[in-house]
């Protein structure tokens, strides 16, 4: 039996989750981490740092405000993990909101007792985390980090965030025309959740490249129903099933070993 499920081929170039899981709130986020999100997304998106076009292996360009979204999700995700674990009475090496330009970036979201951690986001209701193939060698390494000596990860934790940031957004038709300060305002008004939803560690990544846990670019993922739709994969990923993830206690079980 296989260590992880694979997805439900519906048919050809079309494949849905065998199980799902549903959103559980693990915390809030207050106003100072909102803040200092939307500024670093406003910075790093907008201003005068560079956030890449297109994702390892895509063929679609991302729109600066695209990138704002993807940017802030990450974000807060990071700020989310950071705030869950010290709540769990666990240091960590903290959020970093430095910006930097373009063939530079932080070489690991979070550390905690001597471990690495990547802090993977999806929106309230994903079922996936999804790893761009071109970013892993095969022994699970992260590609751009080799040459830093960092491209090992003893944790991918991913999180979830409620409600969908883009869904707040176009809810506000007017977003893309406030300034700085009423952006931050407007999207302080609104409660932010989020869930650890689970994670894998590096051994887990090597044996879902091993065994070939990959959804190609063009196949289509959704919810296996009468009227399936599904989205349109931009790249080829890795993935792992929400409802398959190790738990967030054993995560802090794991964590707290380390600190012993």
């Amino acid at each position: 039996m296989s260590k992880f499920y694979y997805l439900k081929k519906v048919e050809d170039h079309k494949y849905g989750f065998v199980y799902t899981k549903d959103f559980e709130t693990d915390g809030v986020l207050n106003d100072i981490e909102i803040t200092q999100c939307v500024d670093f997304a406003n910075r790093m998106a907008l201003g005068e740092g560079y956030h890449r076009g297109k994702r390892s292996g895509g063929i679609k360009e991302r729109s600066e405000k695209e990138k704002f979204v993807n940017t802030l999700q990450g974000k807060m995700t990071e700020c989310a993990l950071h705030k869950y674990l010290q709540g769990h009475h666990l240091d960590t090496s903290g959020v970093d909101f430095s910006v930097f330009g373009k063939g530079k970036w932080d070489t690991v979201d979070l550390a905690c007792n001597n471990n690495k951690i990547a802090v993977k986001s999806t929106k309230y209701f994903g079922q996936l985390l999804l790893l761009e193939t071109k970013d892993w060698d095969e022994n699970g390494n992260y590609i751009p980090n080799e040459d830093t000596n960092t491209g090992v990860y003893d944790e991918i934790v991913l999180m979830r965030i409620r409600p969908n940031i883009e869904d707040v957004i176009k809810r506000k038709s007017d977003f893309w025309q406030l300034d700085v300060a009423e952006q931050f305002e407007f999207l302080k008004s609104i409660k932010w959740e989020f869930e650890i939803s689970g994670y894998i560690t590096h051994e887990d990544l090597q044996y879902i490249i091993r065994n070939h846990y990959v959804i190609k670019q063009g196949d289509r993922l959704g919810k296996v129903k009468e009227n399936y739709n599904g989205i349109v994969m931009d790249a080829d990923n890795y993935y792992v099933q929400v409802t398959n993830m190790r738990k967030k206690e054993e995560l802090l079980r794991r964590l707290s070993e380390y600190k012993k």
